[in-house]
C-alpha cells in the first residue's frame, strides 16, 4: 500500500521528463564548481514539482560530491535560523545545538563546511509561499544568495536555489494564503527558541568555529570524466519510453549540445522583472493571466537582481497522463483484478476535475482498504466514496 502513498518515490517520475531536464541544465553548474541556475519552480498542487526535484536530487547525490543537494520544507521551517538549521543538519548530519547559538554562527559553520569539503550547495525551499506568509522570504533567500560576499575568496561558498511555489487559483498576497488549510498556527512557527534577535544575527563575521512503477534508473558509475562523475548508458537495464527514446539515462549530467537554448540567467529573463511571467494555470493547465503568487511583493530590488531565477513550469496532468501513472502503482500495490477498468477511470474522472493526483491516489488507497474491510477481492464503485475533490 505505500505504492498508493503521494509521498512514495518511484524508480521513474513519469510525464515530468521535460521538467526534470530543466531542472538538471540549471542544476548542472555546480557539478563544476560553479552556482547552478536559480530556478523557480511553480503550478497547481499535485502536479509533481516536489517528487521531481527530491528524485533529482536524489541522482545527484548518487554521481556526485561536488555539488550537495539540500530539501528543506517551508511549511515546517519558516525562519532564517530554522532554515539555516535544516541545512547544517543535512550537511553536517547531526542537529546544531539547541541554544545559544546565533543564525551568524551557523552560517559561517556552515560556510567553513562548505570551505574544507570544496563543495557547491544546492537548495531547494519547497512550499515557498509559507515564508512570504511570515515576511521572512527576502531575508532568506538574501542570507543565502551572498554567502559567497560574506567569504571573499572563497568560491566554495555558492548556492543555487530552487523555489517551489504552489499557485493556488485566486491567491494573489499573504492575506488570502492565511485562509488555506495548510498554514500552519503561527505560534508554533514563531517557537522563541528558534527566533533569534538581530543583535544576535549581526554578530561580528570574525566567528569562525564550527558548531559543534515501469522503468528503474541504474546505479551511477563511479569512473569520472574531465573530474566529473558520470552515469554510465548500461546502468539502465530498461529504456525510457518510446518518446523520450533519445533522453539521456540520467538527466543529472547531460551532453553539451543539450545546454543549447537552454534558459539563461539574463536579468532580462528575471520574471520578477516581467509582469507577464507572474502566471498561473488555468483549468486545462496552461499559464493564464496574474493570478499567481507575486514574488516581486516580497523581495527587494537588490535580492530580486541578484536571484534573477528563471522559471519551470508544472501544468496540471491531463486524463491520459494520470492514468498512465496510476496504472503502474496499482499493478504494483495490488493483485491484478483488483481495481476494474470501469474503477480505474471514475478515479481518473475525479482527479482530473480536482486537477490534483494526490486525489487520485488518496481515492485508489481509500477504495483498496474499504473493499480489504469488506472482504471482497475487487473493489466496487462505492468504495470509491461520494465526493472526489476531497481529501489528501
Amino acid at each position: 500500500m505505500d505504492l498508493l502513498e503521494y509521498g512514495f518515490m518511484p524508480d521513474q517520475v513519469l510525464k515530468r521528463d521535460d521538467q526534470i531536464t530543466q531542472l538538471a541544465i540549471a542544476a548542472r553548474p555546480g557539478i563544476r564548481g560553479m552556482t547552478p541556475a536559480h530556478t523557480i519552480c511553480r503550478g497547481p498542487p499535485g502536479t509533481g514539482k516536489t517528487i521531481s526535484i527530491r528524485h533529482l536530487f536524489a541522482e545527484i547525490k548518487g554521481s556526485t560530491k561536488k555539488l550537495v543537494p539540500i530539501y528543506i520544507s517551508c511549511q515546517n521551517n519558516r525562519t532564517k535560523y530554522m532554515i539555516w538549521a535544516a541545512l547544517y543538519r543535512q550537511l553536517v548530519g547531526h542537529e546544531p545545538p539547541r541554544s545559544g547559538i546565533s543564525a551568524r554562527r551557523l552560517i559561517d559553520a556552515v560556510a567553513k563546511v562548505m570551505r574544507e569539503r570544496g563543495c557547491v550547495l544546492l537548495v531547494c525551499l519547497d512550499d515557498v509561499q509559507f515564508l512570504m506568509y511570515e515576511n521572512t522570504l527576502n531575508t532568506i533567500v538574501s542570507s543565502l544568495l551572498r554567502l559567497d560576499q560574506d567569504f571573499p575568496g572563497h568560491p566554495a561558498c555558492r548556492i543555487g536555489l530552487f523555489l517551489v511555489v504552489t499557485d493556488t487559483f485566486g491567491v494573489t498576497d499573504t492575506a488570502d494564503l492565511r485562509d488555506t488549510a495548510d498554514v500552519r498556527d503561527t505560534a508554533d512557527v514563531r517557537d522563541t527558541a528558534d527566533i533569534r534577535e538581530t543583535t544576535d544575527v549581526r554578530e561580528t563575521t570574525e566567528v569562525r568555529e564550527t558548531v559543534g512503477v515501469t522503468d528503474t534508473v541504474g546505479d551511477a558509475d563511479t569512473s569520472a570524466s574531465d573530474g566529473i562523475q558520470a552515469f554510465h548508458p548500461a546502468a539502465c537495464p530498461v529504456g525510457h519510453p518510446a518518446s523520450n527514446a533519445a533522453a539521456p539515462c540520467s538527466p543529472v549530467l547531460l551532453p553539451a549540445s543539450r545546454l543549447a537554448g537552454s534558459p539563461s540567467n539574463n536579468p532580462s529573463n528575471n520574471p520578477l522583472n516581467n509582469p507577464s511571467n507572474n502566471k498561473i494555470f488555468d483549468p486545462a493547465g496552461n499559464p493564464a493571466g496574474n493570478t499567481g503568487v507575486d514574488f516581486s511583493r516580497h523581495l527587494d530590488r537588490s535580492v530580486s537582481t541578484c536571484l534573477s531565477p528563471q522559471e519551470v513550469w508544472f501544468p496540471r496532468y491531463t486524463a491520459n497522463e494520470i492514468k498512465e501513472i496510476l496504472i503502474p502503482r496499482v499493478k504494483a500495490a495490488v493483485r491484478p483484478g483488483v481495481v476494474p477498468r470501469e474503477v480505474l477511470d471514475e478515479i481518473v474522472s475525479r482527479t482530473g476535475k480536482a486537477g490534483d493526483l494526490r486525489v487520485g491516489l488518496e481515492l485508489l488507497r481509500r477504495a483498496v482498504l474499504a473493499a480489504e474491510q469488506a472482504g471482497r477481492s475487487a473493489v466496487e464503485m462505492e468504495d470509491i466514496g461520494g465526493s472526489g475533490g476531497g481529501g489528501c
